[in-house]
């Protein structure tokens, strides 16, 4: 068996505790656990079904797109089930599993029949039912799903992942690689890959030239499909754990630095409406792409060791991804952002599909890729908290639970109580005894600049190592580390006339609960699933002069689900001005492009409130004021970009 990476999540179970289980709840009582309120294709559509129903409504050449999303829903759910022990969860993606798994073609292959068929996208949705079908051998280590799944790739024909988004079934390649030592389907994987990147035209549904390795390790800013660059950019990370050559790996570790460079927000995610958009205030981002980036950087976190790609991953999963849906987990944006306060039927100021409800709060939207993929993102995170290699134990994200570690045959049980990231203190109790000295390597996140660790009482000198702390013992049962990873508040200037507030991996806003009125646009509403339409139900108009803001982080002990406004116990108090000029922009006619070119245009006539970008040049403000900003997941209407006061 081959190790898969420097670090691996394989050997480690995670049983959440605290609001990290409050959260996987909320899911399955929300969307997770009850899909079908999102509407098509998740109603009457599925890989278990051998009558199709729905798809056979949708045209051929574009049916993958129905099993895409009900895979996404798949892969969150069976790890939303996995990590509850949830046996409700795990009955219901048995059934869907097993039925798909069992009905094969005579040579292996999977799936319905005109997904056989190579071309467009018609292979990239097996890569993400593959991932629920991984999962769910890490749930039950029913070893007959993986060799099903090798069957079905070693049937194939290698040319069909040569294009598009078919090529990221490498990922699943290498992970079944990872699993049973098979070097064939290594091989398969690495003479993909070579094709694909070796190919000048792609395919113009999705994929563009700058999917290509070599235009990862150029400087150009890249112009792509967010989730296709994610899935596509994170497989060399993949192979150079595989293989150890690091001209994999290079290109992988570019990508992102691009990304980076030329698209990312303060949310933790980058602009992506549908393409990437650049760092204006007013850019948003699609869901799906929380659990994309996030599971990619994982990718180059297990390739390269380094835990700044853990301080990305979770910086994304606190502000952007929580702030996309709504705290009972029954609704979702498709576009969310950095400045909203408004979200209803026809306030998406982007580009694309401007003038609709694509940024408001509901269970399912036009487009149900999102619907699908929002119930992956904190499931695959609260999966990767801790990881292995060797005899390294690494504590990757801090939530409260129990860890079990499989460290070569031997059984750890480590507790991690925390309230982070409210709070900065992480402490681990060890629940039993090693039998040979072990490392326990804690990750420092690159914003925390003082901290301090204690074992059993005795205080550490903390020394990092790519992002990570690391002690070495023979831990014994009641061995307590305490560790503590303060933060200062901090306001950031953004572009020419914007600044951000900040404190550890949380961005702060402006911000509320909202007004929430329940619609019944696009026909998905019903009184405990509703759609709504959403409104900014406090001031919010501030702007913030660096020099006299002195901000100030409060904290108030509450009970309750800490990412609810009401309950939240962490603020920052900062001194603002109101600016009476910035109101929401009003249009009743809209110029809209509704295509990547720009050469489709459509004039949507009527009324239509958008959230206004910054005022610009000269602008009267009030008196100063001190306001409370709260964390950017809890306000669901929110200012986080605030304008630049010069004084």
């Amino acid at each position: 068996m081959k190790t898969f990476g420097k670090m691996t999540e394989q050997g480690v179970k995670i049983s959440p505790e605290g609001w990290a289980r409050e959260f996987l709840l909320r899911q399955k009582n929300g969307l997770t656990g009850n899909i079908e309120r999102s509407g098509e294709p998740f109603v009457s559509f599925g890989w278990d079904k051998i009558n199709y129903g729905y798809a056979e409504k949708v045209p051929a050449d574009w049916r993958w797109v129905e099993y895409e999303q009900v895979a996404y829903h798949l892969d969150g759910a069976v790890n939303c089930g996995n990590l509850l022990g949830d046996a409700e969860l795990k009955k219901r993606t048995d059934e869907i599993i097993y039925a798909a798994i069992e009905n094969t073609d005579g040579d292996g292959y999977i799936g319905p029949s005109f997904l056989k068929e190579a071309g467009k996208c018609n292979r990239w949705p097996h890569a993400v039912f593959f991932r629920a079908v991984i999962a769910k051998y890490y749930e039950t280590g029913d070893v007959s799903l993986i060799n099903k799944l090798v069957k079905h790739y070693l049937s194939d024909d290698p040319s069909i992942y040569f294009k598009g988004r078919n090529f990221v079934n490498t990922e699943i390649m290498l992970t079944l690689y990872s699993l049973t030592g098979n070097e064939e389907l290594l091989s398969r994987a690495e003479g993909i890959y070579n094709a694909y990147h070796s190919d000048e035209e792609k395919d113009a549904d999705y994929c563009s030239s700058y999917t290509l390795a070599r235009r990862m390790l150029d400087g150009s800013s890249p112009y792509e499909h967010g989730v296709t660059y994610n899935e596509i950019a994170k497989i060399g990370a993949a192979l150079y754990c595989a293989t150890g050559n690091e001209a994999y790996l290079k290109p992988a570790v570019n990508a992102y630095k691009k990304i980076d460079r030329y698209h990312m927000l303060p949310d933790g995610l980058h602009s992506c409406n549908e393409y990437f958009r650049g760092k204006k205030p007013r850019e948003t981002h699609e869901t799906c792409d929380i659990s994309d980036f996030t599971r990619s950087l994982c990718y180059l976190l297990k390739a390269t060791g380094d835990g700044a790609y853990a301080d990305r991953t979770e910086q994304c999963i606190y502000n952007a991804g929580i702030g996309s849906v709504t705290e009972d987990f029954k609704a979702l944006q498709y576009f969310s952002g950095l400045n909203q306060i408004v979200a209803d039927d026809f306030s998406n100021h982007n580009i694309y599909k401007r003038g609709s409800g694509w940024m408001a709060y509901r269970p399912g939207h036009e487009t149900q890729c999102c619907a699908g993929n929002v119930n992956r993102f904190f499931p695959n995170f609260v999966a990767k908290t801790f990881m292995l290699s060797g005899d390294t134990i690494f504590a990757v994200f801090y939530n409260d639970g129990l860890i079990t570690c499989d460290t070569g045959g031997k059984t750890i049980k480590i507790r991690q109580k925390t309230d982070y990231p409210f709070s900065d203190s992480v402490t681990f109790i060890f629940e039993s005894n090693a039998d040979k000295i072990l490392n326990f390597a804690m990750r420092i996140p690159g914003w925390c600049k003082t901290p301090s660790a204690e074992y059993n009482g005795k205080p550490l000198e903390v020394k990092t190592k790519k992002g990570f702390f690391t002690v070495g013992a023979k831990f014994v049962k009641g061995d307590v580390i305490k560790l503590k990873l303060p933060s200062l508040p901090e306001v950031v200037p953004y572009g020419k006339n914007g600044v951000f507030v900040r404190k550890g991996p949380l961005l702060y806003a402006c911000g509320c609960r909202g007004e929430r009125i329940p619609t019944s646009l696009g026909g998905r509403f019903s009184d405990d699933f509703p759609a709504y339409k959403m409104y900014a139900d406090k001031e919010w108009n501030y702007g913030v002069s660096p020099s006299e803001a002195d901000p100030r982080f409060v904290f108030s002990e509450k009970a309750g689900y800490p990412w609810d406004i009401k309950n939240c116990p962490a603020a920052i108090e900062i001194t603002a001005r109101k600016i009476p000029e910035w109101k929401i922009e009003e249009k009743h006619k809209v110029l809209s492009f509704d295509s990547e070119d720009g050469k489709h245009r459509s004039v949507l006539k009527g009324r239509f409130s958008f959230t206004p970008d910054l005022p610009k040049g000269n602008f009267k403000t009030s008196d100063p004021e001190r306001i409370l900003l709260f964390p950017f997941g809890v306000c669901k209407m929110r200012i986080s970009i605030f304008p630049k006061i010069n004084l």
